[in-house]
């Protein structure tokens, strides 16, 4: 028993020493299916470099909705090319919020819409290596009282993970690049660091995004998730991350033969209260 505390404490060791001096992937758009190491926080990702992992190397369909003061709907579909896998997914996001003037009391509403088509792929390179790009392409409109704006979007996504076995544990890299059409002022891009560490039957996870705008402001974004299997097909996971303010998630997720059904709850301390469900089929 104190061998094996021994064990455990020195792969945390070992894992943190890694985790400190190797960065890590992420992407961020819309996710291709329930995936707790970032879902764990949260927040909508798409990650081609894990299409390359065998379990989604299987023809599987999707659908994900998230409700608060935005909706959003996401379905696609993961397709297998031999040893690459590619997927197709469509979103759309729709808001309505209001807002009140510096000189009338009145509320105006403000009515926003963003429909996208993403495609992506990946395989793998080696044994311990994966790659993976995306290419989304959105439209964008804003009708404002009294104006309206409409915006053609293009963002591309690339990155790499690295696998270790024998520590089991995950690393990478991405970039995430952002170009509105026609503006030099929006464009801006995402460096993404994030990984994954399995320690008996816990998954530890955390994540590090740093965004570059053209106007020269940097943002920062962190978050730290856990995932424990408490039954054989049922998962539980819990998350904190921080963006100007913190938000905890948490969430669940069911995986019965080829259905696989999520559900996740996230607290913003700003947004309020978020829920999202995802339900995927594979054959």
């Amino acid at each position: 028993m104190r061998r094996k505390k021994t064990n455990f404490l020195k792969n945390f060791l070992t894992y943190l020493f890694i985790s400190l001096l190797t960065p890590c992937y992420g992407f961020e758009l819309l996710q291709i299916v329930p995936d707790a190491e970032l879902q764990s926080q949260a927040v909508l990702y798409q990650q081609p470099a894990r299409l390359a992992f065998s379990n989604y190397r299987q023809l599987n369909f999707f659908y994900s909705n998230w409700y608060f003061d935005t909706k959003i709907s996401n379905f696609g579909i993961v397709l297998p090319l031999g040893n690459i896998a590619t997927s197709l997914d469509y979103s759309l996001i729709k808001l309505e919020d209001t807002y009140r003037t510096s000189t009338d009391e009145t509320k105006d509403k403000i009515e926003f819409s963003n429909d996208a088509l993403s495609f992506g792929f990946g395989t793998m390179i080696s044994d311990v290596l994966s790659f993976g790009t995306a290419i989304k392409f959105a439209g964008q409109k804003i009708n404002w009282p009294e104006d309206s704006l409409t915006d053609s979007i293009t963002v591309f996504d690339f990155g790499f993970i690295y696998t270790n076995f024998k520590l089991k544990q995950r690393m990478g890299i991405g970039l995430h690049n952002y170009l509105i059409s026609g503006r030099t002022d929006k464009p801006y891009e995402t460096l993404s660091f994030s990984g994954d560490q399995k320690l008996d039957k816990f998954n530890f996870n955390w994540g590090v995004y740093l965004t570059s705008f053209a106007t020269g402001q940097n943002k920062l974004k962190a978050g730290i998730g856990i995932e424990y299997p408490v039954a054989r097909y049922l998962k539980l996971r819990g998350g904190l991350r921080y963006q100007d303010i913190m938000s905890f998630s948490a969430g669940f997720s069911v995986g019965v033969k080829k259905i696989h059904f999520d559900y996740g709850f996230l607290h913003h301390f700003d947004l309020g209260q978020i829920h999202s469900f995802s339900v995927g089929i594979y054959f």
